[in-house]
């Protein structure tokens, strides 16, 4: 389900209603994993859930449901693709960086991810706004909030 879905009422209404059984879910078992990456993942969706069931979430969504990306599959396609090109690039400098660390003997966390993470940031609000306009960049700021926030181990103190 992708964010513009969320637009149409009755589909939000189902998104959210499912948002107590995910929180209780994911409290069930955050214990039982091992990996502080997958308890990072759940706790940034449950993060961003509790956010879109908001009130400000549902404002914002109301905003969207304006954008032509939420009417248009041509136009959300196309934005969607575009920022699969700001991933692609991402993950690119990232790898060359990576490459360069362990080719001089130094390990991948004294990479410093803040500027890799603010030029996907850029990148990506950008393709978005030009394609689907202004109104999804409040969307995009604020569930970068609350990834950044969710996951500083991977975010680092950006």
């Amino acid at each position: 389900m992708s964010v513009f879905s969320l637009t149409d009422q009755d589909n939000y209404d189902q998104f959210c209603q499912q948002q107590d059984a995910v929180q209780v879910c994911v409290e069930h078992y955050r214990g039982d994993c091992e990996d502080t990456t997958a308890v990072d993942v759940a706790n940034s969706f449950v993060d961003t859930l509790e956010f879109l069931c908001s009130d400000e979430g549902n404002d914002v969504l109301t905003t969207l449901s304006n954008s032509p990306c939420a009417s248009e599959e041509d136009v959300q396609n196309s934005a969607l693709t575009d920022v699969q090109v700001c991933f692609e690039t991402f993950q690119t400098e990232f790898q060359v960086q990576a490459l360069k660390e362990i080719s001089e003997g130094r390990f991948l966390e004294n990479i410093n991810m803040c500027p890799f993470l603010s030029t996907l940031k850029t990148c990506v609000n950008g393709a978005l706004t030009t394609t689907c306009g202004d109104g999804l960049s409040p969307v995009m700021d604020r569930l970068w909030e609350l990834n950044q926030a969710s996951t500083p181990e991977l975010a680092g103190n950006c």
